[in-house]
């Protein structure tokens, strides 16, 4: 996924990806809303990681985990979506500041 776009895109035939809120070692998180136009933020494994079966089994087992846990100080997991190369899940969007935010 190109981190430097701003403009929405579809993702899938459910979601609409608004903004990179920012990238890790496994993948990008994007500001994002399904088609319904409910918020929500979405985390994409990097591509080059979808072929290794170590890093998509552990994407998997943190979307599973979330999916159990329920707390107020945690993301909620509301969808797992592979398509072609692009495996993403789906999280409520959250209302936590990040820290230094202003």
């Amino acid at each position: 996924m190109d981190d430097t776009s701003n403009v929405e895109r579809p993702l899938g035939s459910g979601y609409l990806l608004d903004s990179v809120l920012g990238s890790g070692a496994m993948g990008q998180v994007w500001r994002a809303h399904s088609r319904q136009g409910v918020p929500v933020t979405i985390k994409i494994l990097r591509t080059e990681f979808t072929s290794d079966s170590a890093f998509v089994a552990r994407f998997l087992q943190e979307a599973q985990i979330l999916k159990r846990i329920s707390s107020p100080n945690l993301v909620t997991v509301r969808d797992l979506v592979a398509e072609g190369t692009t495996l993403e899940s789906s999280w409520a969007w959250s209302t936590v500041p990040t820290c230094g935010a202003n």
